[in-house]
């Protein structure tokens, strides 16, 4: 089935672009570059692999996912991706579905309780293969492709269904919490919102909890168990992501992007900027548009 998918899929997809598809939620990517790292934020999605590899680094963790299996997201994570296994006679395809935490929460209503798997999973994302009722509904899916008249009746209606099988799959637990209206993954979800918005900010500690509705000591754990990350790393990240994208749309230099996204020290900018994609500013971005590495 997945070779299916990734047939109709072909038809569609573009070299090194990520493509926006007549489907409204649904995003195609293929690449027949290998180990160009690309730093960028995922959002709440389910990313699938149709062929070749791809690892996707958080923090010290990485998560491979190969053909027929799938990448879940359940909150906006910086993250590095690197395609792993690619080439231009089988480039690295895969598919990127958004999912709107509205449709998990009206599906868990018509759920009985027992169906969800527990897997005492904290952390917002998750490898798992993608199985025969999931690539069956993938299928159908992208076959509307094919069938634009057929998009707005039913390409919803498969949406939901590939959101149960999420929700019946072996971390059905990790995908409900993200409609789980007051639940930790929401509240994590919430501060994440909120130091997105106000990333060039000085984070306050406290204020950010109270947002989430917990104490510091209890935000600070549970949003490390989450991300992965401690808060004023995930700011650190989101800065420095941001100031890239700066740095490649602008003029400005490394100083003055720097202070746009709230450092005070332009040595200290350059310094993490380095730790994070490994050169300086100037020179990353010498070699990003030689590479063409914006995918």
């Amino acid at each position: 089935m997945i070779e299916k998918i990734c047939d109709i899929v072909k038809t569609y997809a573009a070299d090194d672009v990520i493509m926006d598809t007549a489907i409204p939620s649904l995003q195609i990517y293929r690449t027949s570059q290998e180990n160009v790292k690309i730093h960028t934020v995922y959002k709440p999605s389910v990313c699938m692999t149709l062929q070749g590899s791809k690892d996707v680094i958080l923090e010290d963790e990485i998560f491979n996912y190969s053909k027929g299996e799938f990448l879940f997201t359940s909150m906006d994570l910086p993250v590095c991706g690197r395609v792993v296994k690619a080439s231009t006679d089988l480039p690295y395809i895969s598919l990127v579905l958004n999912i709107d935490t509205t449709d998990i929460f009206e599906i868990q209503k018509s759920m009985p309780v027992y169906e969800l798997k527990s897997s005492r999973r904290s952390r917002a994302i998750f490898v798992e293969k993608m199985g025969a009722s999931l690539s069956d509904a993938v299928f159908r899916l992208v076959k509307c492709l094919d069938h634009p008249v057929d998009i707005p009746v039913l390409s919803p209606l498969i949406i939901r269904e590939i959101i149960y099988r999420l929700l019946t799959s072996e971390y059905g637990d990790v995908v409900a919490q993200l409609g789980v209206i007051g639940g930790k993954t929401q509240k994590i979800a919430k501060a994440v919102e909120f130091i997105n918005n106000r990333y060039t900010e000085k984070l306050d500690m406290k204020g950010v909890a109270k947002i989430a509705g917990m104490s510091t000591s209890i935000f600070f754990k549970n949003f490390k168990e989450t991300t992965g990350m401690s808060p004023l790393t995930y700011q650190k990240k989101i800065r420095l992501q941001e100031a890239r994208q700066l740095l490649i749309s602008t003029t400005n230099d490394a100083a003055t992007v720097g202070f746009m996204v709230g450092y005070e020290s332009p040595s200290q900018f350059s310094r993490e900027y380095s730790s994070m994609f490994g050169l300086p500013p100037k020179k990353d971005i010498q070699l990003m548009k030689k590479q063409n590495a914006f995918a």
